[in-house]
């Protein structure tokens, strides 16, 4: 039986382990504070399959995992996406200012891995697209705190990280790559994780512009742009009128294309796909099948008469 085994690592679940390698990481890696004395009524034993409940074991287990997982690098080899979904979910349970500042060192660290990775895709996406490769972390990162000033939800931080790769930044108005870490278990946003090519935000006249553009031209569009990308793409439907507007044809093959209000093709994926080798390189080659879609899109965003 074992307390943990992921990536390929296993960590006894005995109390004279559990607390010779907790002692050992307290020693050397003062992160965080564990209740030795409290471990004897807590020596539980978990199978591996129990390892996603890690929210409903107690509290001081909860600590020694924390500490096994996030402290010693020697015991635990974990991927740096690893950090970051390990810490959103934490967050989630714990969505308050005392656990937020507790852990201030742990977000300081996942932070410092998120900017990286983001750096690493400006440049990867840079290589196909100058405005893109002009970005810095600035244009297209987010912060943490959440605005709650008009939301019922009063939880103070986001659960997710997100990044929106956009010609002129994330406030341009321009379709772009947006790329999403949530704490998954979940098809919807926040959630899940996710890859979404396009923009939720356009003005009237450019979706109108969209719409005539693809209703005139729809075998040029479906052949030259939607069929490069990626199968595992969809179009987003979310917000889309309920029925198409009545200078269209309701049956015709852009007929969905028509009730949209924004314009984005989404995969969701998961954890595996998260945490696996080359990350940077695997979510390029799948935003870069839709670049003739954001171009497309670009082009009526910035058109003028």
């Amino acid at each position: 039986m074992s307390l943990i085994t992921e990536n390929g690592f296993t960590v006894k679940s005995d109390l004279h382990t559990l607390t010779k390698t907790a002692i050992d990481i307290r020693m050397n890696h003062n992160d965080f504070g564990v209740n030795l004395t409290s471990l004897q009524p807590y020596a539980i034993k978990v199978p591996p399959e129990e390892y996603s409940r890690y929210h409903s074991f107690p509290k001081v287990v909860q600590e020694i995992m924390k500490s096994l997982i996030f402290a010693s690098k020697r015991t635990i080899s974990l991927t740096t996406m690893d950090e970051i979904l390990l810490f959103l979910r934490d967050l989630a349970q714990n969505n308050n200012r005392e656990w937020f500042i507790a852990n201030k060192d742990r977000y300081t660290h996942v932070l410092k891995v998120w900017n990286a990775f983001c750096e690493s895709m400006i440049c990867e996406l840079g290589k196909s697209d100058k405005d893109i490769a002009r970005l810095t972390l600035r244009d297209c990162t987010y912060r943490i705190y959440r605005d709650t000033r008009f939301s019922n939800d009063k939880t103070p931080y986001k659960t997710h990280f997100g990044l929106f790769l956009a010609p002129g930044g994330k406030k341009s108005m321009h379709a772009g790559y947006y790329f999403h870490i949530g704490t998954g278990g979940s098809d919807g946003y926040p959630h899940s994780h996710m890859l979404a090519s396009g923009n939720y935000c356009y003005e009237p006249r450019t979706v109108k512009l969209l719409r005539e553009d693809i209703s005139f031209g729809w075998d040029e569009f479906s052949r030259d742009v939607l069929s490069k990308a990626d199968s595992s793409f969809h179009v987003d439907m979310e917000g889309a009128l309920k029925k198409v507007p009545r200078e269209y044809e309701s049956d015709a093959p852009y007929a969905d294309w028509m009730r949209l209000k924004s314009y984005c093709l989404l995969t969701n994926v998961d954890d595996a796909f998260i945490t696996a080798p080359d990350l940077v390189h695997r979510v390029a080659e799948l935003f870069l099948t839709t670049k003739p879609f954001i171009d497309y899109i670009n082009r009526a965003v910035d058109y003028r008469e």
